[in-house]
């Protein structure tokens, strides 16, 4: 029996238990590991799967603060070449809180707006007021996956915006905002 492709498909979950046809892109983790950067990147044409990789490394590293669940994901990752890998990496499975954010239905008008959201929607995911926070209640760091294609789609002249002072600025003032609304 041929096994669908995934066309459309952006949950490591979904793909693996539907069993869809898959590429095992697994040691992508590995090489993550190794290179130890303290921010990693996924520049990628649209398409061309940044979605995906991200939800196979939520399953890979969150620990939902459910056995049950943690078992599940990494029974997920069962037969992938990461699982024969060693145990440096695969006891990186289901240790890490991970807070995921998705800018694929970002619709406000503005990019503060959006930043106001998505700090929101930072908080609310994992019920904390501040990432720093949750970072020394569980005694390690967050893993915070980003997928910003489609606010770039959407606004391609912030593309620049990166490491500049206004930016930065503009940002810290948003994120003192939403402290502030927290309170």
């Amino acid at each position: 029996m041929k096994k669908a492709l995934p066309v459309g498909v952006e949950n490591f979950e979904d793909l693996i238990k539907s069993e869809y046809y898959y590429v095992d892109k697994t040691m992508f983790i590995k090489e993550m590991l190794d290179l130890k950067g303290k921010v990693n990147l996924f520049t990628r044409p649209r398409r061309f799967g940044k979605t995906l990789n991200l939800s196979m490394l939520r399953y890979f590293f969150e620990d939902t603060g459910d056995k049950v669940k943690n078992e599940q994901n990494k029974e997920l990752f069962r037969g992938m070449k990461i699982t024969n890998a060693g145990e440096k990496y695969t006891e990186q499975m289901g240790v890490y809180p991970v807070i995921n954010l998705t800018l694929k239905s970002a619709k406000q008008e503005d990019f503060e707006t959006i930043l106001h959201v998505l700090l929101g929607d930072a908080f609310f995911e994992r019920n904390k007021a501040d990432v720093l926070k949750l970072e020394r209640e569980v005694g390690r760091r967050v893993i915070d996956l980003w997928d910003t294609d489609p606010i770039f789609d959407r606004y391609p002249h912030l593309r620049g915006l990166g490491r500049n002072r206004e930016f930065e600025e503009r940002m810290a003032k948003m994120k003192q905002a939403a402290r502030e609304k927290q309170k």
